[in-house]
Formats: structure tokens, sequence, C-alpha cells
């Protein structure tokens, strides 16, 4: 009786399992969010795709809570659509040097 359960249990987990789709593969946008917060100041407040790249990758538009760094928001690039590690950001942090000398000691 056990070896029945088992049996039935393992093929229903393999069928589950086999039909894996092709969305799921593509990069997912907490994957973005985890990159974004490990290499920049950006919050993120709202995420698109931009398109497609000339090579066949993504681009995300992302837009920041936070607009001292990324008034414009981040673009960042996935070069392989299936791999996380592919993705770079494609936009860089503005600092407006400006407003140091506004300050008054």
């Amino acid at each position: 009786m056990r070896a029945g359960r088992f049996a039935t249990r393992s093929l229903l987990c393999w069928s589950m399992l086999s039909p894996i789709d092709a969305s799921l593969a593509r990069v997912q946008d907490y994957q973005i969010r985890r990159l974004l917060s490990y290499v920049s100041e950006c919050r993120v407040e709202s995420m698109g795709e931009a398109g497609k790249t000339a090579d066949g990758g993504l681009r995300y538009q992302v837009g920041c809570s936070d607009l001292n760094a990324y008034p414009q928001g981040v673009e960042v690039e996935c070069r392989d659509a299936d791999d996380e590690r592919s993705c770079r950001v494609l936009t860089r942090s503005q600092t407006f040097d400006q407003l140091h000398s506004l300050d008054r000691h």
C-alpha cells in the first residue's frame, strides 16, 4: 500500500513539473527589483517592459519613488530574456553638484 502511494505521488509530481512553460523562464519582476536594490538607490515605484533589444533581450523602464538620483527612472537591459545574470542597469545616477553651492555653513 505504501509503495503505491509513493509511486502515485512521485508520478503526480513529475506530471506537474514536466510541461514547463517557457514564460516561467523569463526574468521576473522581483529579480529586477533585487538587482536595483543591490546596485542603485532606486526604490521601485513602477515597472514595465520598454521593448526588446536587437539581439532578442528585454528592456525594462522602472520608476523610482526617490527622484534625487534617478529623476527620469531607470532603464534595465537583460540581454538574455531567460537569465537574470545578463541584466544590467543602463541609467547612471545623477548628482546635482550645483545644489551644494547653496549650502550655507
